[in-house]
């Protein structure tokens, strides 16, 4: 399994994860949680959703959210990519832009909902910049 925690100013907001991955056709299952193990029901991108309840909580969540905690620190938002095998927890990537930014959310508002915060912090540091931060700025209705 692929845990990607999604972080914004150093703190993890949720937990993207990843099952059933088929490289042949592109395809995964995917359950999104909050960083206490609740199922979001929000899809991403257009890939299906598993069934949560098969997808336990892991016992070093903690550590895992600790290390994405200490790896974002720097950035307003970046996903840190985490594995989980017997032997411990193993860094994949720092992810920038999933997607190249261009993230299809369902619900829709869920763009505001996880990252509506970020996205006034960089408006207001005169950094904008990704379709995401765009979406959620004409989302949130800041210009017109």
């Amino acid at each position: 399994m692929d845990y990607k925690i999604h972080c914004f100013n150093g703190v993890p907001k949720f937990i993207q994860v990843i099952t059933d991955r088929n490289y042949d056709h592109y395809g995964y299952n995917q359950v999104i949680f909050d960083t206490d193990w609740n199922d979001l029901h929000i899809r991403y991108d257009g890939h299906m959703v598993s069934d949560s309840s098969f997808i336990k909580k892991p016992e070093c969540l903690s550590s895992m959210l600790a290390i994405a905690q200490k790896l974002s620190e720097p950035f307003i938002y970046v996903r840190v990519d985490l594995y989980l095998r017997p032997n411990g927890i193993y860094f994949g990537e720092l992810t920038f832009y999933p997607a190249m930014g261009c993230i299809r959310w369902d619900p829709p508002e869920t763009d505001l909902r996880l990252g509506g915060a970020s996205a006034v912090s960089l408006l207001k540091g005169g950094k904008v910049a990704g379709c995401i931060l765009l979406r959620q700025i004409t989302n949130a209705g800041i210009f017109g």
